[in-house]
């Protein structure tokens, strides 16, 4: 049943209402669940793995997932950490062996092969080469 509005008309239901152009929070502005969170924690998980373990952790699937899972990562971004680690030209980014062409290019292999926004891929492929150091 709709709400009625204070001046007389109708509303539409609860959580139909477009986005909050106001609040940058609101998931359906800027994408929902494939919104990157945590930059910050991401970074500082990785670059732990990169201290404690090596690069060669950052290259094993299960090894990744476990280590992110003992820093506390949530599902999603583990889960897409262990997406892009299976992509053609990780571990040339990993190893900073990649050039400004191999990182587009793995870029556009991970938007093809993963289904995950380019907007979240960069964020995250920024994240391991600045630590990688490219």
């Amino acid at each position: 049943m709709p709400h009625q509005a204070e001046q007389g008309g109708t509303t539409p239901p609860r959580g139909s209402e477009p986005p909050s152009q106001e609040n940058p929070n609101d998931s359906r502005v800027n994408g929902g669940a494939d919104r990157v969170d945590g930059g910050s924690a991401i970074r500082d998980a990785l670059l732990d793995i990169l201290t404690l373990r090596g690069r060669d952790a950052l290259l094993s699937p299960h090894v990744l997932e476990k280590e992110l899972h003992k820093h506390g990562l949530g599902e999603v971004e583990i889960f897409r950490l262990c997406l892009l680690s299976r992509v053609q030209g990780f571990s040339q980014l990993v190893q900073s062996t990649a050039g400004q062409y191999d990182v587009e290019r793995f870029v556009y292999h991970a938007i093809r092969e993963t289904g995950l926004r380019r907007d979240v891929i960069l964020d995250l492929v920024g994240t391991l080469a600045s630590l990688s150091g490219i």
